[in-house]
């Protein structure tokens, strides 16, 4: 989850493009991983680049029309682009079985990191896998966006024109955007994929994007820090689980990811990343005299 927070980060928090189908490219990818894994016997962590793969030209394709519209016009075309994804091809009976789609578990020279194993769940070694993942991946795009690219990205967020003039290549720059984007949900679409190994329709829908979404404002939607908050407190994350498992609240957890979205953009703009940051900032108070 806080992959596709990242991607969310990247798109919105850098580029300034509204997005609304995150959940979709994570979906592309973590459905061909299916394929990959059960029918084409590819094999981790090929598997994931392969997946990821094919969720980047996704992105690039949903991309398309943020050469010409931004904003909330771009918003309801990412949003349509998603629900048109989820309805023709993660719905759809004839490429998603009854009983959803199998993944089959990863494997790293011989060292099994299946989650699933019948009725046990044997979660340590799939966790250090997804952290060594998410950890390489945060490194690559913090790198990326502290150079040319994050540059590019912010001159474009604040002014295209002007970014143009300066020697930028909007089109191509905005396309780059949403494959970053669409990848780093698509990685994030298969070790979903991984942890429970079968997908269905619900796994990826709008309403889950959406709280992904909001949660990404929450977390801090321009910081990369952000991303890793959002992952927390997102569905599936810690706050999730602890709602849902301890204290029997997860039908809730929708008004609560609401609520939080209203008093984090009339309160804290910033999102708690920008908060924290803030407060490190702020210079000691000097000692009282004596």
């Amino acid at each position: 989850m806080g992959l596709i927070a990242l991607s969310l980060v990247v798109l919105t928090g850098y580029l300034g493009q509204i997005s609304l189908a995150s959940m979709a490219f994570a979906g592309a990818g973590g459905f061909v991983l299916s394929r990959a894994t059960m029918s084409w016997g590819v094999p981790f962590p090929l598997s994931i680049l392969v997946s990821a793969g094919v969720a980047t030209l996704v992105g690039v394709a949903v991309g398309l029309p943020a050469l010409r519209i931004r904003g909330a016009q771009l918003a309801v075309v990412t949003l349509a682009g998603a629900v048109a994804l989820q309805q023709l091809v993660f719905a759809n009976p004839a490429l998603t079985p009854f009983e959803g789609n199998l993944i089959d578990g990863p494997a790293l020279f011989g060292w099994d990191l299946t989650v699933r194993r019948g009725t046990d769940l044997t979660t340590s070694a799939f966790a250090a896998t997804v952290l060594v993942i998410v950890g390489v991946l945060v490194a690559v795009v913090t790198r990326l966006l502290a150079g040319a690219t994050g540059r590019s990205f912010l001159a474009i967020r604040s002014n295209e024109r002007a970014a143009a003039s300066a020697g930028i290549d909007v089109a191509r720059t905005k396309l780059a955007g949403f494959a970053l984007s669409a990848f780093l949900a698509g990685v994030g679409g298969c070790l979903i994929g991984y942890s429970r190994s079968q997908l269905s329709v619900e796994s990826f829908n709008v309403i889950v994007g959406l709280s992904v979404l909001c949660m990404a404002y929450v977390g801090g939607i321009t910081r990369i820090s952000g991303a890793l908050i959002a992952g927390l407190i997102a569905p599936l994350g810690v706050l999730y689980t602890l709602l849902s498992t301890t204290l029997g609240l997860g039908r809730y957890y929708t008004l609560i990811a609401a609520c939080a979205l209203v008093l984090t953009a009339v309160l804290n703009p910033s999102g708690i990343a920008g908060s924290v940051m803030d407060l490190l900032r702020r210079p000691a108070r000097p000692e009282a005299a004596a």
